[in-house]
C-alpha cells in the first residue's frame, strides 16, 4: 500500500508522505510554464517565478528541467517553520509580485540566458514544434523588455492559482502555520503538441558544434526506463574506441509520453563518426535481445525506482503527474512493473524512439540511415511587390497582403501574417518576422530596396499583441547588403535577435 496520502491543505490538493526521521520538505507545483506563453511575451512565467524566488530567498536553487516548459515548482527543506515561511512567502509574492524589483529580476534573467549551458542543443524543440508551445524552449526570452508591471501582475494572478497547483509534503505532518492563499482560476490544458515536421525520423545540421543530439517520444512506463539504460550502455560500447562521451535521459513529457534525449559529445575530428555511433547504438537496442547480460539494466532501474515514497524528488514528480492526470504507482508497483519488463516491450519502445527521432548533427546528413532532412524552405510564396538586395544580387524580398517571402537561390522562406508567432520591431525600421512553423524572415531597409511605406504596411498587417519593440541599433550594428542571407532558413541564425537589439 502506498504511503502517500491525498488530502487538502489550505484548500489546495496535497500529497503527503509521512516520514519518521525528523526531516521536512515541501513544495508547490503549478501547471504553467513557458510553453503556455506566446513568443512575443516569452519569459513572463520565468519572470514571475524569479520574483517569487527572490522574495523567498531561493534564487540560488533555481534550476532547469525538461518539464519547465509546462510546470513551475517551488520547494524548501529544513525545519517545519522554515518550510512554512518559504512557501508562505512564495504564495504572497505570487498574489502580489514585488514589482519594485522588476528591473533587477530582468537583469538576472538576462544573465541566466547568457550562462545557460545548452545553447548548442536548444534548436530541437523549435525544429519539432515550431515557434509555439513546446517549441518556445528553443527561443531566448525576447519578451522581457516589454513586460510592464500591469502585464506581469495579470499573468501572475491568472497563471498561479488554486486550480492548477498541487502541494507535496515530506514530513511527519504538514508544517504548522501554512498560509497558501492563491487566486481562483482554471486548470489549463497542456499546450498543443502537434509537430511542424512533415515526417520523422529526421535530421538537421548545426555546423560548428561538436555534439550530436537525438530526441524522440516513447510511451511512458517501465520499458522506457529500461530502454534509456540499455541505450546508455550501447552508446558506451560504440563510443569507447573514440573517447567521446554520451548521456541518455528519459523524462516525463505528458501523461502518456516520455521524452528520450541522447547527447553525445566529442572533439572536432570525431564529428563525422559521432552521428553514426548514435544511430548504431539505437539499432543495437532495437534489434538486440534482452538477455541475461541486459537484465543488469533492469536491476539498475529497479534500484532507482525502489526509493521511499517520502523522497522529495519522487513526491514532486508525483505532484506533476497529478496535474497531468496520470496515476502514480506505489513503490512496490514501480519495482514489480520493472521486474516484469519484457524484451518485446523494450524493443517496441526503441522502435517508437526511432520512428519519432529528430537528430541534430554537426555536418549533414543522415540520409544513409533512412532519416529525412528537416525542410529548409517553405512550400509556397506570397504574392506581392518584389524588393531586390541593394547593389544587386539574387536574393529578393517579397512583401504582400498575406505576408512576406524571402526568395533566394536556396529556396523560399515565407511568413504569413495569420501564422505569425512574433515580430521584433526595431526603431531603426528593421522587422524580424517569425512564423509559427519556426521559419523567419528579416525585413531590413538597409539591405533591401524598400522604404518606410513598405515597413508601415507590414506594421498595419501585424497583430500588435505579437510585436516585440526594440530600440534602434547603432550604425555599426545595422546589417548591410553583403550580409543578406543566402537563405533565411528555420535555424539558429538570428536566434538571439532580441538580445543583440537591446545591446546595440
Amino acid at each position: 500500500m502506498t504511503a502517500v496520502h491525498e488530502t487538502r491543505v489550505c484548500g489546495l490538493p496535497a500529497l503527503h508522505a509521512p516520514r519518521d526521521d525528523g526531516g521536512c520538505a515541501a513544495g508547490l507545483v503549478f501547471r504553467v510554464g513557458g510553453a503556455d506563453e506566446n513568443l512575443a511575451v516569452r519569459g513572463v512565467t520565468h519572470l514571475v517565478e524569479h520574483l517569487a524566488l527572490r522574495a523567498a530567498g531561493l534564487e540560488a536553487v533555481h534550476r532547469y528541467r525538461a518539464l519547465d516548459d509546462v510546470v513551475t515548482s517551488f520547494s524548501a527543506e529544513g525545519s517545519p517553520e522554515h518550510v512554512a515561511d518559504v512557501l508562505n512567502t512564495v504564495c504572497g509574492a505570487l498574489r502580489r509580485p514585488p514589482l519594485e524589483h522588476l528591473e533587477e529580476a530582468r537583469d538576472a534573467l538576462r544573465a541566466e540566458e547568457e550562462a545557460r549551458p545548452d545553447a548548442q542543443v536548444r534548436a530541437a524543440a523549435m525544429m519539432r514544434w515550431g515557434a509555439t508551445g513546446r517549441g518556445l524552449a528553443s527561443y531566448p526570452e525576447i519578451g522581457l523588455d516589454g513586460l510592464d508591471e500591469d502585464l506581469v501582475g495579470i499573468w501572475a494572478s491568472a497563471a498561479f492559482t488554486q486550480a492548477n497547483v498541487v502541494l507535496w509534503v515530506s514530513g511527519r505532518e504538514a508544517p504548522y502555520g501554512l498560509d497558501l492563499a492563491l487566486p481562483q482560476g482554471d486548470l489549463p490544458p497542456l499546450p498543443d503538441t502537434a509537430p511542424v515536421l512533415p515526417r520523422t525520423p529526421a535530421w538537421f545540421a548545426v555546423p560548428g558544434t561538436d555534439v550530436v543530439q537525438l530526441t524522440g517520444l516513447v510511451p511512458r512506463g517501465p520499458a522506457a526506463d529500461v530502454l534509456g539504460r540499455l541505450l546508455q550502455r550501447a552508446l558506451a560500447h560504440e563510443l569507447a574506441p573514440s573517447g567521446a562521451t554520451a548521456q541518455v535521459r528519459v523524462e516525463a513529457h505528458d501523461a502518456r509520453s516520455a521524452l528520450v534525449r541522447v547527447l553525445a559529445t566529442g572533439t572536432p575530428h570525431l564529428r563525422d563518426g559521432l552521428a553514426g555511433a548514435v544511430v548504431d547504438a539505437l539499432a543495437r537496442v532495437r534489434w538486440g535481445r534482452l538477455g541475461a547480460g541486459d537484465r543488469e539494466a533492469v536491476t539498475l532501474a529497479e534500484h532507482d525506482a525502489d526509493r521511499p515514497d517520502h523522497d522529495p524528488a519522487l513526491l514532486e514528480a508525483r505532484a506533476v503527474d497529478h496535474l497531468l492526470g496520470r496515476p502514480t504507482p506505489s513503490r512496490a508497483e514501480r519495482v514489480a512493473a520493472l521486474h516484469a519488463v519484457s524484451a518485446d516491450a523494450v524493443r517496441a519502445a526503441a522502435e517508437a524512439l526511432h520512428d519519432s527521432a529528430l537528430v541534430q548533427v554537426p555536418t549533414p546528413g543522415l540520409d544513409w540511415a533512412g532519416l529525412s532532412a528537416v525542410p529548409a524552405s517553405s512550400s509556397s510564396a506570397v504574392e506581392g511587390r518584389e524588393h531586390p538586395v541593394r547593389g544587386g544580387g539574387r536574393t529578393t524580398l517579397v512583401i504582400g497582403v498575406e505576408g512576406v517571402t524571402l526568395r533566394s537561390a536556396a529556396g523560399l522562406v515565407t511568413v504569413r501574417y495569420r501564422d505569425l508567432a512574433a515580430m521584433e520591431s526595431f526603431a531603426d525600421g528593421g522587422r524580424w518576422l517569425v512564423g509559427r512553423d519556426g521559419f523567419r524572415v528579416h525585413v531590413e531597409p538597409t539591405v533591401y530596396e524598400l522604404g518606410p511605406d513598405e515597413v508601415a504596411r507590414i506594421d498595419e498587417a501585424v497583430d500588435a499583441a505579437r510585436v516585440v519593440r526594440l530600440p534602434a541599433r547603432t550604425a555599426d550594428r545595422l546589417p548591410r547588403p553583403a550580409e543578406a542571407p543566402a537563405a533565411a532558413r528555420r535555424g539558429l541564425a538570428g536566434r538571439l535577435a532580441g538580445r543583440r537589439g537591446r545591446r546595440g
